[in-house]
């Protein structure tokens, strides 16, 4: 019985007020839909993405800031902050165009995309912020 009522779980699309959720509707014995009980309702994977794209920039920012020191973390620590302070006017175009993509792809209709996107303009002012000190860099290789 149990199996036959895990064959008969069919995906349904409902529009909602935050947009497209996917609801998991689980058939009855008798074949009718209680969606009501038994709805599982998921976040928009767009907002996923759009937390995780703040989660990493926000730690390469505080890793170039502060590096890690850790044995087992520090060569990666090492690449990471290295990459994000050489190029952290090239990150900060890319943070713009990653941002307003997935904004635009629907990224803030739930809450992770909002606390992405607040992670990503911490980590965006911390890139201008690496930008301006690498300005300020006085001696160059060529003064060798």
């Amino acid at each position: 019985m149990r199996f036959a009522l895990a064959l008969s779980c069919r995906p349904q699309w409902t529009a909602a007020a935050s947009g497209l959720r996917s609801i998991w509707v689980h058939a009855a014995e008798t074949g009718s839909h209680d969606t009501r009980a038994r709805a599982w309702h998921t976040a928009r994977p767009v907002s996923w993405l759009l937390l995780g794209f703040g989660v990493l920039s926000a730690l390469a920012t505080l890793n170039a800031f502060w590096p890690v020191r850790t044995p087992l973390l520090a060569i990666v620590g090492f690449f990471a902050g290295w990459l994000t302070i050489e190029l952290a006017l090239h990150s900060l175009i890319a943070h713009a165009v990653v941002l307003a993509w997935l904004c635009a792809g629907g990224g803030l209709a739930e809450w992770p995309g909002v606390v992405g996107l607040v992670l990503a303009l911490g980590a965006s002012v911390g890139l201008f912020a690496l930008h301006l000190r690498s300005l300020r860099a006085v001696v160059t290789l060529r003064e060798f």
